[in-house]
């Protein structure tokens, strides 16, 4: 069964003449609004200094909207280790033109096993980050169609994310890619002991 975001992707690429439902298997690039689309690719480890940046180009707005839950970005390879986990250990897909890595998305595969759940594997995506400069393209899209495409290889029912309440730009493409609001994480500051 092909997924329904390569349905999607493939009806925003009416130019194409393949029938490939595979997007994963296609390299080439893709022409929107009259410019090369960036190709999507695995991630490697000769890419972690260019998530680490745009990891901090998501990181510094979530510090902005947020600082007393979100860490000031200090230094480029900070995170290093979360991002080179990702790369080694789940799915990370970038997205790269000429000028290199203009977007990336990471996702793990897991497992509900609590018996109040219906056993289920499902890919939990962790973050999906498009430079500022090449968002409103598509590419957040067809990084989002790839993390799909490797979930359905992978045996997983579902794809989840958690998106905070301020990103309403990141709200509108998940809902416009079919994701719906199953719950809300609440939360309350507490007076300091101090």
């Amino acid at each position: 069964k092909t997924p329904a975001k390569c349905i999607l992707i493939k009806k925003m690429c009416s130019n194409k003449s393949s029938t490939n439902t595979n997007l994963h298997s296609q390299n080439e690039s893709l022409c929107i609004w009259g410019s090369a689309m960036p190709s999507i690719r695995r991630a490697t480890l000769a890419d972690l200094s260019a998530i680490c940046l745009l990891g901090n180009d998501v990181n510094r707005l979530h510090h902005e909207v947020w600082p007393h839950l979100f860490s000031a970005v200090s230094e480029l390879e900070r995170d290093a280790a979360h991002w080179r986990y990702g790369i080694e250990h789940a799915g990370c897909f970038i997205a790269e033109d000429n000028a290199g890595v203009v977007g990336f998305i990471t996702g793990q595969i897991c497992l509900d096993e609590s018996t109040m759940l219906v056993k289920m594997s499902y890919c939990r995506i962790w973050t999906v980050c498009v430079a500022p400069t090449r968002r409103g393209q598509g590419i957040g899209q067809r990084l989002m169609a790839e993390l799909e495409n490797w979930a359905h290889g992978e045996q997983a029912a579902e794809i989840r994310l958690n998106v905070f309440a301020f990103n309403h730009r990141a709200i509108k493409l998940y809902q416009e890619l079919g994701f719906a609001t199953r719950s809300m994480t609440m939360g309350k500051q507490l007076p300091s002991n101090a």
